[in-house]
């Protein structure tokens, strides 16, 4: 049979990531001798998807939802149903968490609950034995009833052994595609599941719905998760580096410790982990660090530990936040701070504490959300319990700047003001920070104020963070045609070090390309270029990732000059090409 597998990625303007669910789902399929298709829908145009859908033919289709793209379900569900009709089952985050909802979408024939491989797998053969009707009786499957009853299945066993279940299906992706927008990150899971009961988390929910059907927490075999990497990477030449996706990685030392090892041996590439800051140690640091660690994602949520203990009911210690960032600094492993405002009890006096603890450990990144309550987790029913929800709240994107919540410990107002202000006073953390690791004695970012601007608009220069796919940067809005001016002294063996890229929002709008240009003035007459390029996203994937660059100032050591930052648009079109030079700092050699 043909099943096709389609994932909402509407209006949240990133690049194309791999899905590892939705590629377990069709490893299994294949595995069964049927043919899948994935499809990403990244705009909500009807005659589009139903030319996609009705140009493969397939004799079911799949979607897989978050909670934020649920409406947009509804919406092609009834497209098909209109227009070419065929069964359709979702399953996904909203569906196995909120599926009361999910099943008052008439156009969805069946919800899944949970773990789908198997389900999915039971669907199709039921529907290739044309015995439709025994769809309603199978675990996980939850529908209505020919009587217009809802039939609510128990779930069925968790898979275990996770060995058993075939490595992600990446080849019915677009996958050098989306290798090429993410800068060839690997995303490889190894485990399932997470012991922890975070109230705000979706595992907590999952955790609750899976009692009594077999162990929640299952780790795959360390070969097992080496043959995936080493096979792919053997495959796809272009693999930079990995992103682990497991929420508990380093928690399991005794699978932890044999993998780092099999990794260093077997494959070597820089990688980035999640750390759990109850179990994270210095050796666990070290051993990271040795076997290619660049980067930690240490998710502190909330520098209050009021907050983290009796509302986000995470058990963590000031003193574990702390020494968990130590230990990276020391091993040099960046850090990546996770920080979240805005959750049922938060007050100014909280934020502060969150901002202070920012500025306390210095973390290289971070990244500061909103409180989203997501549908089924604990702390989504007490928010609607106590009349949080706002009835006008935006749900169409996680990286909402209004919230979604009324407080009363503090109105909407102030904590949008202490929102920004946490941004700003991370990024001035994260800059200084990174320029200490680099040795730089001139940063760009933070001599904004004192640059001589000349541009068409205000709003065509500025500071600003910039994530181009999932690498946050320090960056300068430099939009054409605009250029910064700055003073600068200029030392003995002195690079100056910057990346150059377009915003992910313009690749495929902007039609010509953007040249970026660096010019030194060392008198009123005397002038060099000493930086050009141009970039064209449009026309050059590899042009769609931060561009690192690096000029040699030797030339002009011992000297007061000025350094101009350019850009040009070719052609006559001025819109959709926000350029950016990410990071600019000058060091001194050693």
């Amino acid at each position: 049979m043909r099943v096709l597998l389609v994932y909402p990625d509407i209006d949240t303007h990133t690049p194309i990531y791999f899905q590892i669910g939705v590629g377990s789902l069709s490893a299994v399929l294949k595995a069964e001798g049927h043919e899948t298709r994935f499809l990403r829908v990244a705009e909500l145009d009807r005659e589009q998807f139903l030319s996609d859908v009705r140009g493969w033919e397939p004799d079911l289709i799949g979607f897989s939802s978050v909670f934020v793209q649920w409406k947009f379900v509804k919406q092609m569900a009834r497209w098909i149903k209109e227009d070419y009709p065929r069964p359709i089952i979702a399953g996904g985050a909203h569906p196995t968490l909120d599926p009361e909802d999910a099943l008052q979408c008439e156009s969805v024939d069946w919800i899944c609950r949970g773990e789908g491989e198997y389900v999915l797998r039971d669907v199709v053969r039921c529907l290739e034995a044309g015995e439709t009707e025994k769809i309603p009786a199978l675990e996980n499957i939850w529908c209505r009833g020919e009587g217009g009853e809802t039939v609510r299945n128990p779930e069925r066993e968790l898979i275990s052994p996770l060995d058993e279940l075939p490595a992600p299906d990446r080849e019915f992706f677009d996958y050098d595609e989306a290798l090429s927008q993410m800068s060839g990150n690997l995303q490889v899971m190894t485990s399932r599941g997470c012991p922890y009961r975070c109230t705000y988390c979706s595992n907590e929910a999952m955790m609750r719905m899976y009692q009594g059907n077999g162990r929640f927490i299952r780790q795959r075999s360390v070969q097992h998760v080496i043959d995936e990497i080493v096979t792919t990477c053997e495959r796809h030449p272009s693999i930079r580096y990995l992103s682990f996706s497991d929420d508990i990685i380093t928690e399991n030392k005794k699978w932890f410790f044999p993998f780092l090892e099999e990794y260093k041996e077997k494959v070597g590439l820089p990688f980035n982990v999640q750390v759990q800051m109850q179990t994270f140690d210095r050796e666990t640091a070290r051993r990271m660090a040795e076997a290619g660690c660049y980067q930690a994602i240490i998710a502190m949520e909330s520098g209050d530990e009021y907050i983290r203990r009796e509302v986000m009911n995470r058990n963590l210690s000031d003193e574990e936040i702390v020494s968990a960032y130590r230990y990276c600094d020391e091993m040099g492993i960046e850090t990546c701070s996770y920080n979240i405002v805005g959750v049922p009890g938060e007050t100014e006096q909280s934020i502060r504490k969150s901002i202070e603890m920012v500025k306390l450990v210095k973390p290289d990144n971070s990244l500061v959300f909103k409180f989203t309550p997501f549908p089924g987790t604990k702390l989504y029913d007490v928010c609607k319990e106590r009349g949080y929800l706002r009835e006008d709240a935006n749900y169409d994107s996680y990286f909402t700047h209004v919230g979604f919540l009324d407080l009363p410990t503090i109105s909407k107002e102030r904590l949008t003001e202490l929102y920004y202000e946490f941004i700003q006073t991370a990024r001035e953390v994260n800059e200084l920070k990174r320029a200490s690791r680099l040795g730089s004695y001139f940063d760009f970012f933070e001599n904004f104020e004192g640059a001589r601007v000349k541009a068409r608009s205000q709003d065509f220069v500025g500071k600003f963070l910039l994530g181009v796919n999932r690498d946050v940067r320090m960056a300068l809005l430099v939009h054409p045609d605009s250029e910064l001016t700055y003073k600068i002294d200029v030392r003995p063996g002195s690079k100056l070090r910057f990346a150059i890229t377009m915003s992910p929002e313009d690749w495929d709008r902007h039609a010509s390309s953007v040249d970026f240009r660096i010019e030194a003035r060392s008198g009123l007459f005397r002038k060099a270029e000493v930086f050009h390029r141009e970039l064209n996203p449009r026309q050059h994937r590899d042009h769609r990732d931060w561009q690192e660059c690096e000029v040699d100032l030797s030339a002009f050591a011992g000297k007061r000059i000025e350094l101009a930052f350019q850009t040009r648009a070719r052609g006559t079109a001025m819109e959709y090409c926000s350029s950016y030079f990410g990071n600019p700092i000058v060091v001194e050699a050693a």
